[in-house]
């Protein structure tokens, strides 16, 4: 994009002349779907201290702000390119800090675009890791952000179509979940024994005084390979010498590679362990039902009947709140 001629559009805007400001409208019509204008919107706003009219940069960041706002949705018939989203990411924040008053007026509601675009992205993943959840304080800690989210009407108004739809799903998720993991929990507590935490191999059985790993050890391992390229193999020889130290550890017992799971340490206590998600969630429900039911019937409008009565064997679920 060239910037200098995309300044002299912008400025052609604020001309008095009726045609000139109408053929200068016109052709950053046609340049505003060109890759690289939205940057080049952004050289002359942060053009400060270079002779440049305040005027001039007020109206780049009124077309840039158009812009952004109407077509950063992948569902916009003039969707921004995919490749200067990440541009604009990276340099709205400096630009508008850097700006005047003015100007900063205009990129303000820039960043509330992009801020709902990252909310969105966020759920988006966290949605993929619940069914992935077993311990009582992941699913407790998301039901309860879930309510947080569908409490609050600024965020819940914040996201798009597409997460309000899974919100009556995932909480269908955790609630499933939860009943099975508070159960499991309750037996480990119950049955606890340090036994359970120890090993049956002595992690220092195999240790021997020259097995330690020290300077001495790595020097005479390096200079024992002999090679035409000293900087090269000296590199390999201590990657190799690494590897073995590391199996001689995965040998003794100190560390197992597939116990990378994080379990519930029985012992440990946490601000929900005396929140009942489900009497929570009841009040929740009831309360969103008769105050707010146009959000109670986005959120679980769409659930079928098995859904609606998640944990049958105790009473409790999503249909309780009705």
């Amino acid at each position: 994009m060239d910037a200098q001629f995309l300044l002299q559009c912008f400025s052609a805007t604020l001309q008095a002349d009726q045609s000139v400001r109408t053929q200068a409208e016109a052709e950053l019509r046609r340049l505003v779907i060109t890759p690289g204008f939205l940057g080049g919107c952004l050289d002359i706003i942060a053009s400060t201290g270079e002779g440049i009219d305040p005027a001039i940069r007020k109206a780049a960041a009124v077309f840039f702000k158009n812009r952004v706002i109407k077509n950063w949705s992948q569902n916009s018939p003039n969707k921004i390119d995919e490749d200067e989203k990440p541009v604009i990411k990276d340099r709205i924040l400096p630009v508008l800090v850097a700006s005047d008053y003015n100007t900063k007026q205009q990129l303000i509601p820039v960043l509330r675009v992009l801020e709902r675009e990252m909310l969105n992205n966020f759920f988006r993943r966290w949605f993929t890791l619940i069914p992935m959840l077993k311990r009582v304080f992941d699913l407790k800690l998301s039901i309860m952000g879930l309510i947080s989210l569908i409490s609050d009407p600024n965020a819940f108004n914040s996201l798009d179509q597409s997460i309000v739809e899974h919100l009556g799903t995932s909480l269908v998720a955790l609630f499933s979940e939860l009943p099975n993991a508070l159960e499991s929990f309750a037996k480990k507590r119950q049955t606890f024994s340090y036994t359970d935490f120890s090993s049956s191999q002595d992690y220092y059985q195999n240790w021997d005084d020259e097995d330690e790993l020290s300077a001495e050890a790595v020097s005479e391992y390096l200079a024992s390979e002999d090679s035409v390229d000293k900087d090269e193999n000296s590199t390999q020889a201590y990657m190799n010498f690494l590897l073995e130290e590391n199996s001689k550890l995965k040998n003794s017992g100190f560390y197992d590679e597939d116990e990378e799971q994080i379990v519930e340490d029985p012992l440990v206590t946490t601000p929900l362990d005396n929140i009942d998600a489900f009497q929570i969630f009841r009040e929740f429900g009831g309360s969103l039902q008769a105050n707010n039911p146009k959000t109670y019937t986005l959120v679980f409008g769409t659930l079928n009947d098995s859904q609606q009565n998640i944990n049958g064997k105790s009473g409790e679920g999503l249909d309780s709140a009705k």
